[in-house]
């Protein structure tokens, strides 16, 4: 990987993938707490991980890739099927601030799995930018 495309260099430019880019999701179907599965938005090159602690009732999620901005995401996400209204909310925490990049938790309703689904968004940044709140949804 190019010295530029590494996260935290100096050269670091973020640029928006080709428009017709796109890698298929990597779905894994199964429980973890109170949701169906998880799955890896856009196939990262680097996989997440997700677990969750009972006792606690915390979840921890560990995901990398491109962003979850322009027209196609790369991320780990846990998720639950719905329909009809809907009622989103979590309390989050960010472990230490060093080290960790550009941070963020968002709350996502997805209509599908794919990387470049429709959805409507919340989230917070955790490395002291000022958090962002606001409802986002892509029309196509």
């Amino acid at each position: 990987m190019p010295e530029w495309a590494q996260p935290g260099s100096p050269t670091h430019v973020q640029v928006p993938p080709p428009a017709d880019f796109h890698r298929p999701s990597r779905n894994f179907d199964g429980p973890i707490g109170v949701f169906d599965g998880q799955s890896d938005i856009g196939a990262a090159l680097v996989p997440g991980s997700a677990n969750y602690d009972a006792k606690a009732k915390q979840y921890t999620i560990n995901s990398a890739g491109y962003n979850i901005w322009y027209t196609r995401d790369e991320f780990r996400y846990l998720w639950k099927k719905t329909s009809g209204d809907v009622s989103l909310a979590a309390d989050v925490t960010f472990p230490d601030t060093k080290g960790h990049g550009d941070r963020k938790a968002v709350l996502v309703i997805r209509q599908s799995l794919e990387d470049n689904s429709r959805k409507a968004m919340i989230g917070e940044h955790g490395v002291g930018m000022t958090p962002w709140r606001g409802v986002r949804i892509r029309a196509r």
